[in-house]
């Protein structure tokens, strides 16, 4: 079992002839996954090897929706085929092994005529915290470069810019982008960005 939380520990320096001994305070806290999110689609459990065994929860529906601890403003589910999911080119290099190629089979995207699409977790003010999101253009219509575009703010920083999925990964290919950030407030705002074409989220 790993050890979590606060413990003094004695240290002692020596040089051969003499010694000297002080304590020390040290903290460890285990990272926790919070949420896991399937954007667009249904819920999708845990592969058997994942060690967190923590769901991806159900955001199926157009429209604003929410689940437990996080909400999204708008956007509209499509699914797209997921045939190559056992094809090894299918993941980039970037997706970790512990997430199922079924959140890839829907996605959640946003049209340029309405409000970017938004999302929001419930989290403690002050804490730090990693941010996954999980992309793969599905879309036939977007299956070549510079024909969707888009960027990607947390808490109001703009992290990913000119992101095109087809250019950088491939048409079909499942990837990761993640950043850690320290949230001063209680939510966690998420923010997708027109530039070409509409963005899109498949997992967060």
């Amino acid at each position: 079992t790993d050890f979590v939380g606060t413990a003094a520990f004695d240290y002692t320096i020596t040089d051969g002839t003499s010694s000297s001994t002080a304590m020390v305070n040290v903290s460890v806290a285990d990272a926790v996954v919070l949420y896991r999110v399937n954007a667009g689609g249904g819920e999708v459990a845990a592969l058997a090897s994942d060690p967190v065994q923590l769901a991806w929860a159900a955001n199926t529906g157009n429209g604003a929706q929410s689940g437990q601890g996080f909400t999204n403003n708008t956007g509209r589910a499509s699914t797209h085929s997921i045939a190559n999911q056992n094809d090894p080119t299918a993941r980039d290099a970037s997706l970790p092994d512990y997430v199922p190629y079924q959140v890839f089979n829907q996605e959640r995207w946003d049209r340029s005529s309405g409000p970017e699409l938004q999302w929001s977790f419930d989290v403690t003010a002050g804490a730090t915290y990693e941010v996954n999101l999980f992309v793969r253009n599905g879309f036939d219509g977007t299956s070549e470069a510079d024909e969707r575009i888009f960027d990607i703010e947390i808490e109001g920083t703009e992290y990913f810019t000119d992101i095109d999925l087809s250019e950088t990964y491939g048409h079909q290919v499942a990837a990761m982008l993640t950043q850690t950030l320290t949230v001063n407030d209680d939510s966690l705002d998420i923010e997708f960005l027109h530039d070409v074409d509409n963005p899109l989220i498949n997992a967060i």
